[in-house]
């Protein structure tokens, strides 16, 4: 039930390929935006150390850049992280999993994951990959990321588990069949999910329904406890 390093390898390579990242607007909007409330509310981010967690092709290092992060990022496999490490000299890149981060406790000032830290390894759970987020922030720092909602497009003919995560068996990109991922279906369970662990919740729902395709997530950020 594992995903397909080889086949998110192919596809990230394939869209650092010449082509711009523009950054996703959820997160422009928990680290810029103060309408209606302030997501991150300390905004004084030059020279703090930020976690892109499976970063992708990179679409936010443009932003994490221009806001002064000393920004390191992460994914899934050495033929990535050597690209995105060609593409971008000023910002070390690791292989790591949300549930594997290679980097001491405590050692960033906030970790972004977008649309990532819902990915679920073998035998493992969802809140084994929040443990692990928590243990690499300082304490006092702070969270940001974004979990499906039960009503996304992904989820249909999925199988649910035990642990309340499913299996995916319709992705019509075909880069998430096999693989299980977290939902849920309301800003309390993404409390829940999250909690005690974090606190101090700012949390939002996104959806676009576009030709029969929903694209819908809760998006949040919050701080690290204990």
């Amino acid at each position: 039930m594992g995903c397909n390093e080889r086949l998110w390898t192919s596809h990230y390579m394939g869209k650092m390929d010449g082509k711009k990242g523009y950054p996703e607007m959820f997160v422009v909007r928990l680290l810029t935006g103060s309408f209606p409330v302030a997501g991150i509310e300390d905004r004084d981010y030059k020279g703090k150390k930020l976690l892109d967690l499976s970063c992708g092709y990179g679409r936010n290092l443009g932003l994490f850049r221009d806001l002064g992060f000393d920004i390191y990022a992460t994914e899934v496999s050495e033929d990535i992280v050597r690209e995105l490490s060609r593409r971008y000299p000023d910002i070390e890149f690791r292989v790591g999993w949300a549930h594997k981060l290679p980097f001491e406790d405590g050692f960033f000032d906030g970790v972004v994951a977008c649309n990532s830290c819902y990915y679920l390894p073998d035998r493992l759970t969802f809140g084994d990959n929040i443990r692990e987020i928590h243990r690499v922030i300082r304490k006092g720092g702070w969270f940001v990321g974004s979990i499906l909602a039960s009503d996304h497009s992904i989820f249909k003919g999925a199988v649910l588990q035990s642990d309340g995560s499913f299996v995916i068996t319709q992705d019509l990109q075909g880069l998430r069949n096999n693989c299980r991922l977290q939902g849920a279906s309301s800003k309390e369970e993404v409390k829940t999910l999250l909690s005690p662990l974090f606190y101090r919740f700012r949390i939002g729902y996104f959806c676009d329904d576009f030709e029969g395709f929903r694209r819908s997530f809760f998006y949040f950020c919050c701080y690290r406890s204990g």
